[in-house]
């Protein structure tokens, strides 16, 4: 149906395919999007219908889409013959087609307003950089829309992204058509031009061999916890981890207000320790955290903070301590200052003891696999201190935990009760499901 695409021998399958659910895994540089998106031209052009491409980010879908050329001069809309085109709309990236179809590009921001429509194509470009929300929300709710094809290609990001779980469910099911493929299968490129391309961009091994070998057992150089957490995944501790009242319950903080909290919830059970919940956000103060957990059960735990959680604050001359017990919290260990190779030691020494649930932690694990020392690009080494990026809050908070949990036998269950929180809040209009940051 695309007049202007001709499919490599590898991508004829993909392309072709009558799955109503499509995966393709395939290398960088392997033509993921360009055969995504002539299948979705193929489709709009077959079934009149809304049909959607969603990206990471809206600047994706304009760049490698919208505004995207081929090596040969071609750009990627004119693959649609334009006397099928009724209306081109620059600013909403949707085209009309003469059958009465049509065709939007969207980011993942937007593409929350789709739940509850009719689509009929619903193709997602790099799924493995979506946000957790697509899996929890957008995903199941679209799988249960009859008249809609799924297609979701990406390349891996290591076995602690949810992309994973469900390229592992994917190939065992008959109703996925799935595409794995590497350099070596696709032809696209050779070792020698990868290689050359490692050399000249420094690119690490780790990186060449998740990118252009489509392996899922790597994780991002240097990375403190990756092969630990990978190593949690593979001997089934992360699974699900239910709340039991009869064990203590602590929670490790790690506070901000223009910069993210982390909350890790955790049970030490015997010789392991439970690590059942796990919450950010930004741009909140602490009351907010305190209704997350009052929301899950968890007011009563006995709490871990960080040194700086009796610094003042300049507006109130109050510190957060302060302002947390006029709010009931007096159960609590506030932790030293600590040098962050020593808590970073406690933490490898306790992942080994620690399950997860999978679904409240695959968030906070996705960031502790990720978090990693900075690099040197002038002298070629790793630093001798963490990176601070979007791991780092995660990797704070739990530290903490590590630390904090060195004297766990001392705490004990809690009953909950009335003096546990005496802060008031409506529980209509508290749902830490909706209030994660915008993509």
């Amino acid at each position: 149906m695309s007049a202007y695409f001709r499919p490599r021998a590898y991508q004829v399958p993909a392309f072709n395919s009558t799955a109503r659910y499509n995966l393709l895994v395939w290398h960088r540089r392997g033509g993921k999007d360009i055969t995504s998106w002539n299948r979705l031209i193929k489709r709009a052009l077959t079934i009149t219908g809304s049909h959607y491409f969603i990206f990471p980010y809206y600047a994706q879908a304009r760049r490698i889409i919208w505004n995207a050329v081929t090596a040969d001069g071609m750009q990627f809309l004119d693959m649609i013959p334009k006397n099928l085109v009724t209306r081109t709309d620059t600013q909403r990236l949707t085209i009309e087609l003469i059958n009465g179809s049509t065709i939007q590009l969207l980011g993942a921001k937007d593409a929350d307003s789709l739940v509850g429509t009719q689509a009929h194509s619903l193709y997602f470009s790099e799924v493995s950089l979506h946000k957790e929300i697509i899996f929890d929300r957008l995903l199941p709710i679209m799988m249960e829309n009859r008249d809609a094809e799924m297609l979701l290609n990406f390349t891996p990001r290591g076995r602690i992204h949810r992309s994973y779980k469900l390229y592992q469910e994917a190939i065992k099911s008959e109703r996925w058509f799935t595409s794995i493929l590497d350099i070596e299968q696709t032809g696209a490129m050779d070792k020698a031009e990868v290689d050359e391309i490692a050399r000249i961009t420094g690119m690490p091994r780790e990186l060449v061999e998740q990118e252009y070998y489509v392996k899922f057992s790597t994780g991002l150089s240097g990375a403190y916890y990756f092969e630990l957490i990978d190593q949690a995944y593979n001997t089934s501790r992360v699974r699900e981890v239910l709340y039991n009242p009869n064990l203590p319950l602590v929670v490790s903080w790690d506070t901000g207000v223009a910069d993210d909290t982390v909350l890790w919830v955790a049970q030490p059970d015997q010789d392991r320790i439970r690590i059942i919940d796990y919450y950010e956000n930004r741009g909140e103060g602490l009351l907010h955290y305190l209704h997350f957990l009052d929301s899950r059960g968890y007011a009563h735990a006995n709490y871990i903070f960080p040194f700086d959680i009796e610094q003042r604050e300049m507006t109130t001359s109050k510190s957060r301590i302060e302002f947390l017990q006029d709010h009931g919290v007096f159960a609590y260990d506030i932790l030293p200052r600590t040098p962050i190779m020593e808590g970073i030691h406690a933490v490898r020494a306790l992942l080994p003891q620690c399950v997860f649930d999978e679904r409240r932690c695959s968030q906070g694990l996705e960031k502790l696999a990720a978090y990693r020392p900075d690099w040197s690009e002038e002298k070629q080494v790793f630093s001798d201190k963490p990176r601070h990026d979007k791991a780092s809050h995660a990797a704070d908070s739990f530290r903490y935990l590590a630390l904090g949990l060195d004297t766990f036998s001392a705490y004990q269950p809690r009953v909950p009760s009335q003096t546990t929180a005496i802060y008031k809040y409506n529980e209509l209009d508290f749902n830490p499901e909706l209030t994660e940051e915008d993509f």
